[in-house]
């Protein structure tokens, strides 16, 4: 037997035995199938067990050579597959039919289930708003929170509690979003012991929860669990209420009550507690502290006998008082328990306790106050250094006199009296030495002013000579009744020699003088404010004609003093509309002719007057104090035409700046020096400050400090005007100097005067002594150069070599002296 042939019969075998292994579930599926389809179902298993026993046999005869009818066995195989298929096809058919009837049934029931799922979902969403409404029309706040802290729901109350619409609540995080951060743990910690079943069934809880607008409001809690079908806790619904407002009203009226018992108990003041008749019902600690009794003995005694005799008509006025208006503020004496009599400040009112009026008067000691009362009239009307009368008192007195001058027809005088140099004293020797000073003036003022010759009566009072400080170091003298003004003379001159007498202080010998201005009633004004204008404008006018003089007031005066104050106001806007320029004068070396600087001089624009000097406006600049201002913006001006020439090719050269003495004093000079050097980006080499010797003087130990700064910059520094002062040799050695510059006082007629020739020889010598330059100002001649070139002077400039010259020449100057 081949192969093939054994293999065949194997597999033969392995597939009868899969087909009757199949046969008896085959048989156990009929009982599933329905009753119509079970005989046709168990005939087609009997058909596929004939087909089987067919095909076993067609193998057989196949397999093993049999003899026997092929066409007989074909065509019963045959037979038994058409019976095959006719079952199967009307089987097929069945199940269709059934497939169909069961796909009818089932669309008629989803059809059903729809219609039923729509109306049951109808019913659901009426009921769910209808308890939506119940919970938005409810007072309180009601939120439903998961497993995850999720806000799941919440109603309209805590919506416009919250400030948030719904949408932007629900899904967020309660406690991240809405609980202050300060008690977010504490909150979570109630949180979990009611997910994990450990709270009671309704948790009371309050804590703040945070609006939209950052706002803290305080809710009080009832909390719950919410669970599912198999019991397990799912989230918690809370309903809360907004206690804010009641929560702040317990606690201010808790806070009041404390309050007022501390305040009763431990007030300052005094508080006295009375029936209508007097009797007292309590008082605190203060009370009986003020009076001296003991509480018990206080509660023994009537409220009158508190008071003197002369202070019951008070009290009963202040009762009645009282009475009709349930309170009263009054002052009225008290009597301790000694005796001792004090002014107080009693506040009364009328309180309803149990159904009784009581009274609660507060007592305040006021003592101390009406000490303090008089010394404010007295600050009020004196002033605090010189105790002599101020402004305020000294108005009252001229229109006191006024009156008494006016009814008389009298003849009155003020004189306005100004210090001459106090300031360099007061920066000199110290502020205190300055109050010395001023308390001695007030002394010696009223030396002068006799009050046995002044005094006069009147319906206002006493009428009498006053001297009064206006402040600073400015003094005011009213002469009430005089003759002529002659007198008003006589006195100014006794006070101008009284005033010039040498005062020692800080073991130094300082002499001082004064200028007066005098203005007269009626002659001059008939008024308080006027007549101390005038006075003032004859001052100022004392101060132009050298100091140390009195001057009387005129029309002419008013004018200039007008003129002045349009000049100043002119002044104050030159700035703003940049009115100011600078003319630049060449400095040369003497030897060779070389220019090696500028000096840059200020010049006024004026749109009206035109070109207005230095000298014309400088004085007012530094007495209004717009100095400082004009003073930045001509270094500023000065560095940005060094930054100019240097761009033009001419780096080796200086420009000098001039300070004056009320620039000099500015507390933040050496600091805005060297900011406005920085902010033009100029190296200070380039830049020399010039300051005359009497500005230096002034204060040298604040200059050699203030010049020693600038030195270490890198600034040139030099003495300006060398000769008109006075100087220190000792201080002129210490200073850190440059250069010294000779007044061209000395230079014009140096040819010809022999002083100023020995004077400039001297300065050159001195100067070259102490390694130090020499620059001649105001050479006009060749003549003088000559002089000066042989006494070795250093440097030069006048108007023998240039005139000061605009800005936008000066690089034309340069180049036509660089050409020779």
């Amino acid at each position: 037997m081949s192969f093939i042939k054994i293999l065949s019969i194997l597999l033969v075998i392995a597939g009868a035995a899969f087909i009757f292994a199949s046969l008896a579930p085959a048989r156990r599926t009929s009982s599933v199938v329905s009753a119509q389809m079970r005989q046709k179902w168990l005939a087609l298993i009997y058909l596929m067990y004939f087909f089987f026993a067919g095909y076993l046999f067609f193998d057989a005869v196949l397999l093993m050579d049999l003899t026997f009818p092929v066409e007989l066995v074909t065509g019963g195989v045959f037979f038994g597959g058409a019976i095959f298929v006719y079952i199967v096809i009307n089987l097929s058919r069945t199940t269709i039919g059934k497939i169909r009837e069961t796909e009818q049934d089932l669309r008629l029931l989803n059809e059903t289930l729809e219609q039923r799922v729509v109306e049951r979902t109808a019913e659901l969403r009426k009921e769910r708003d209808k308890a939506q409404k119940y919970l938005d029309i409810a007072g309180v706040i009601l939120v439903v929170i998961d497993a995850a802290q999720r806000v799941v729901r919440i109603n309209a109350k805590g919506c416009e509690i919250l400030g948030h619409r719904e949408e932007e609540i629900v899904g967020k995080n309660w406690f991240d979003h809405f609980i202050p951060e300060n008690i977010q743990n504490e909150v979570k910690s109630t949180f979990a012991r009611l997910m994990a079943g450990e709270a009671l069934p309704v948790e009371y809880f309050e804590n703040s929860v945070v609006t939209k607008y950052g706002e803290e409001r305080l809710i009080a809690w009832h909390n719950s669990v919410l669970r599912d079908g198999a019991d397990t806790i799912i989230g918690t619904l809370s309903s809360g209420e907004d206690i804010t407002e009641r929560k702040q009203a317990e606690d201010s009226l808790k806070a009041s009550e404390e309050r007022y018992t501390k305040l009763f108990h431990h007030s300052n003041d005094g508080i006295v507690l009375h029936d209508l008749d007097g009797n007292i019902l309590d008082v605190n600690y203060k009370a009986t502290d003020m009076l001296g009794y003991t509480k018990p003995e206080m509660l023994k005694i009537n409220i009158a006998a508190l008071h003197p005799e002369e202070a019951i008509p008070t009290s009963r006025n202040a009762f009645e008082v009282l009475a009709q208006k349930g309170f009263v503020k009054f002052e009225v004496n008290f009597k301790n328990k000694n005796g001792a009599v004090f002014p107080a400040e009693v506040s009364s009112s009328l309180f309803d306790v149990a159904g009784k009026t009581v009274i609660q008067g507060i007592v305040r000691d006021i003592t101390d106050r009406k000490k303090a009362e008089e010394q404010i009239q007295t600050l009020a009307y004196y002033d605090g250094l010189t105790n002599l009368p101020n402004r305020t008192f000294y108005n009252e007195l001229v229109a006191r006199a006024l009156v008494y001058a006016k009814r008389g027809k009298k003849t009155m005088a003020t004189l306005f009296i100004d210090l001459d140099e106090f300031k360099r004293i007061n920066d000199t020797l110290g502020h205190s030495a300055g109050d010395r000073l001023l308390q001695e003036i007030a002394a010696r003022l009223l030396q002068c002013v006799r009050k046995s010759d002044t005094v006069a009566r009147s319906e206002d009072g006493v009428i009498m000579n006053t001297v009064s400080r206006l402040g600073g170091d400015e003094f005011i003298v009213l002469l009430h009744d005089i003759a002529q003004p002659q007198d008003a003379s006589l006195v100014a001159r006794r006070m101008l020699t009284e005033l010039s007498r040498p005062i020692v202080l800080n073991d130094q010998e300082v002499t001082i003088t004064a200028s007066i201005g005098i203005s007269l009633y009626p002659g001059d004004a008939e008024d308080t404010e006027n007549l101390l204008r005038y006075a003032d404008i004859a001052m100022y006018h004392a101060k132009d004609q050298g100091k140390n003089n009195y001057q009387f007031y005129s029309q002419s005066l008013h004018k200039t003093s007008l003129e002045r104050f349009t000049l100043e106001n002119e002044l104050r806007k030159a700035l703003e509309r940049e009115e100011f320029l600078l003319h630049y004068q060449p400095k040369l070396e003497a030897r060779t002719r070389t220019i090696i600087g500028m000096e840059a001089l200020i010049r006024w624009q004026h749109p009206e007057k035109g070109l207005i000097p230095p000298a014309e406006f400088i004085p007012l600049a530094e007495e209004t104090g717009l100095i400082a201002p004009i003073g930045e913006w001509l270094l500023r001006a000065a560095c940005a035409q060094i930054k100019a020439i240097h761009g033009e090719g001419f780096q080796s050269l200086t420009i000098g700046v001039n300070l004056s003495n009320r620039q000099f004093a500015q507390q933040d000079l050496v600091e805005m020096v060297g900011r406005v050097l920085n902010e033009s980006a100029v190296d200070p080499k380039a830049l020399e400050v010039e300051i005359t010797e009497s500005t230096i003087m002034q204060n040298p130990a604040i200059a050699i400090i203030t010049l020693e700064h600038w030195k270490d910059m890198g600034i040139q520094i030099a003495i300006d005007d060398f000769g008109k002062g006075y100087s220190s040799l000792d201080y002129l050695k210490r200073l850190p100097l440059n250069s010294l510059k000779i007044d061209r006082a000395f230079i014009m007629n140096i040819t010809t005067n022999p002083d100023d020739a020995a004077i400039t020889t001297a300065i050159v010598s001195l100067a070259h002594s102490l390694k130090l330059k020499v620059v001649a100002e105001g050479v006009e001649t060749e003549e003088q150069l000559a002089f000066l070139q042989e006494l070795g002077c250093d440097e030069v400039q006048g108007y023998l070599f240039s005139r000061p010259v605009p800005a936008e020449e000066l690089v034309e100057v340069l180049r036509s002296a660089e050409k020779g």
